[in-house]
């Protein structure tokens, strides 16, 4: 009957976290612009200087629409655009001059034409050598994301049209794939500190991708709210962790999936065994928190760290040492979970204590990391050290007795 009931608790562990999954797939193939599908620009107060942003509530994984009037924010880029529309407008006025100029200022009108030709030609070639768009990149918090668009220095199909020279623009709202890159490592600062309800306020600003900070008339003063997650995504997913940690519980709890290996003829439970908790402890938490990071998140690379990598081999190393050393079945019955795992044929000793004390602290320690930073620990390489030096010595003590 239990073992019906856990395989039900894995079963529905899985559906329920199929759904978040569904949600990140979806999350990802939505294309950006459909959320600034249809944006009219008279809808923007006359009070915005060069970025506005009407949302109240951007969500991550989403996109933000962001009007931008390129005129302005490119004032020092529209310079020389500036300066060969000077220039025609000099060499214009400047060829209506010569014709009717009296003989002793025909000279004069000339070298201006001449002056005005030399100008233009500088201006075109100035342009010809910039391009006619540039990025521009999302600040959020007055850090840099790797999201961005292009903004037009010059008027382009898109402003020609509208007098005041705004443009909607999608930017997506999402981390890098790569939880180890550079704009990965950023956007951990951006989602560091979030509440556990999932959200805070963020100022949003528009920047160059080689500044370090937003250009400052391009700060929007009011903020947003950011919202890391949905609730109902991350509770289905949490209830179904649970359920599959519950039945997994179960499983250990009415098989040898967690305990020593009885005598055949042995009618009582064998033991739990230290060495296959402390296996399957660790694979729990690292399944679980690279769901984690990656549901809320996007980040599927680069997110496992050497150090946990290390705690997994120690853990596993451990377990399959444990086994070489001690082959045969075990006599004794289970007395409980935690005298099992702490004592040796029914007596407390201090290896064992140390083990599992330790194992609980970082795993601990992995998650609140986790859960407030979006990230794995990289585990100092002396607390590694000490992992190892708590397994060997228990397994020290196991090959002895």
């Amino acid at each position: 009957m239990a073992m019906g009931k856990a395989r039900i608790a894995l079963g529905v562990g899985f559906i329920l976290i199929l759904i978040p999954l569904i949600g990140a797939a979806w999350d990802h193939v939505r294309s950006p612009d459909e959320a600034c599908a249809n944006k009219a620009v008279t809808g923007i107060p006359k009070t915005a200087n060069m970025v506005y942003v009407e949302q109240k509530e951007i969500y991550l994984n989403s996109a933000v629409c962001v009007a931008v009037r390129a005129q302005r924010y490119f004032k020092t880029e529209r310079a020389d655009v500036d300066a060969a529309l000077q220039a025609v407008a000099d060499a214009d006025k400047a060829e209506k001059d010569v014709a009717p100029a009296e003989t002793q200022k025909l000279q004069e009108a000339r070298a201006k034409l001449e002056t005005a030709r030399k100008a233009l030609a500088t201006a075109e070639a100035a342009l010809a050598t910039k391009s006619a768009a540039k990025a521009v990149y999302l600040f959020i918090d007055e850090v840099r994301t790797p999201s961005s668009m292009d903004v037009y220095t010059s008027d382009s199909k898109d402003t020609k049209d509208n007098k005041d020279g705004w443009t909607w623009k999608a930017l997506n709202i999402r981390a890098p794939d790569d939880a180890s890159a550079a704009d990965g490592k950023l956007w951990r600062q951006i989602l560091g500190g979030t509440p556990f309800e999932g959200s805070r306020y963020v100022a949003l600003g528009l920047g160059d991708k080689e500044g370090t900070l937003p250009r400052t008339d391009a700060v929007i003063v009011e903020k947003v709210k950011l919202r890391v997650y949905h609730w109902p995504l991350l509770v289905a997913g949490a209830l179904g962790l649970a359920l599959m940690a519950a039945g997994l519980i179960g499983l250990g709890w009415d098989t040898g999936l967690l305990r020593d290996t009885p005598p055949p003829a042995a009618t009582a439970p064998a033991p739990f065994s230290l060495a296959r908790v402390q296996f399957a402890w660790w694979l729990f938490l690292v399944i679980g928190g690279y769901l984690y990071v990656w549901l809320v998140t996007g980040q599927f690379i680069g997110v496992v760290t050497t150090g946990v990598l290390a705690l997994m081999g120690i853990s596993g190393v451990s377990g399959l040492a444990a086994q070489v050393i001690d082959p045969t079945p075990n006599p004794n019955a289970s007395q409980g979970f935690l005298r099992d795992i702490m004592s040796e044929n029914n007596t407390f000793v201090l290896q064992r204590v140390q083990m599992a004390a330790w194992t609980l602290i970082l795993g601990v320690i992995f998650l609140w990391t986790t859960l407030t930073s979006f990230s794995f620990p990289n585990f100092d390489p002396n607390l590694l050290v000490l992992a190892g030096i708590v397994n060997g010595v228990y397994l020290g003590f196991k090959f002895k007795q």
